[in-house]
């Protein structure tokens, strides 16, 4: 028996730019419901699905959003900064409605740039305001930091949405200098070939195997970091007793090399992840799987998100 293949939109209209993948179940009324729109203009934006009543497991449809998204950004530094100092911005659908943007940095501890003792990261939209939260440390060292901004149903990040990482005061509620910053313009692509990143560095949407788990990689070949991000992550036990962690494996399929990275909470179902080594050229795939500790050098749990490394040449 053939397999269905995905519905794709070669392009969405204004106004519904959004991307979303179809899971088990969905159908065009609930899905309606979900990102409160008609019914009716939901199915005229999508003109491939020929029969609204009919979806199938993996058809993409264009949603409400003035930005193609998913899609990440690179934060670029602002300032003096330690070496090393990096972080993305990643923007997707929110779990209960709306859209999100997902943070993640490598940053010194807050105390660097002075009285400080944490980090916030605030999403500026132009004639709105401001939109924040407190990035959360994982136990690296120096710590990945990471947050999740939700937003109200009402707002949609544009390509002139303003994200910020900057060093705050808990107690006096005094906010330090811009970090990091970025906004999403390249998001906004209308059509036109949208700017590549830097050779050898590529900023990788990982899909989730179950619904509404997602992730996010940046990803340089040469010498080999790599930063992973998972969100709505369940507990690794809910695979198994004997599962304890996350770890993300970018694989080489053809010598099936494998380049470990280990993740860890970071806060909810936040999961992020560093490692660097030796050269990732011509390593195609990551996964994202549950582990045992300690772990073996291969996956061993269910992946629960994938990505393709395609564009990182």
């Amino acid at each position: 028996m053939s397999r269905q293949q995905p519905r794709i939109p070669a392009s969405c209209p204004p106004g519904f730019k959004g991307r979303y993948t179809v899971s088990p179940g969905d159908t065009m009324f609930v899905l309606s419901q979900i990102f409160r729109v008609r019914l009716e203009a939901l199915a005229a934006n999508n003109p491939h699905i020929t029969d609204p009543n009919i979806l199938y497991p993996g058809d993409v449809l264009c949603v409400p959003g003035l930005i193609s998204y998913p899609c990440s950004i690179v934060l670029e530094k602002q300032g003096r900064v330690p070496f090393g100092t990096g972080g993305a911005a990643f923007a997707n659908f929110g779990p209960r409605g709306g859209q999100v943007i997902s943070v993640m940095a490598t940053l010194p501890q807050p105390s660097f740039f002075g009285r400080y003792d944490l980090y916030v990261a605030e999403a500026q939209f132009p004639n709105i305001g401001g939109f924040g939260n407190q990035l959360f440390a994982s136990p690296e060292n120096p710590p990945t930091w990471a947050t999740r901004i939700e937003l109200p149903t009402v707002v949609s990040i544009t390509s002139d949405t303003q994200v910020f990482v900057r060093p705050s005061n808990s107690v006096t509620g005094i906010s330090g200098p811009i970090i990091l910053q970025g906004n999403f313009r390249i998001c906004d692509i209308c059509g036109a070939v949208a700017p590549q990143p830097a050779p050898g560095v590529c900023n990788v949407v990982l899909t989730g195997t179950d619904a509404g788990v997602m992730g996010y990689a940046n990803i340089r070949l040469t010498p080999a970091q790599a930063t992973v991000l998972g969100i709505n992550i369940p507990e690794p036990s809910s695979f198994g007793n004997s599962f304890t962690r996350y770890r993300a494996w970018i694989i080489d399929s053809q010598s099936q090399s494998r380049f470990r990275v280990d993740m860890n909470k970071a806060f909810n179902n936040v999961w992020v992840g560093q490692g660097s080594d030796g050269s990732l050229a011509g390593f195609d795939d990551i996964i994202v799987t549950p582990e045992p500790e300690p772990g073996a050098s291969s996956p061993t749990g269910p992946t629960i998100l994938r990505g393709s490394l395609a564009g990182c040449r």
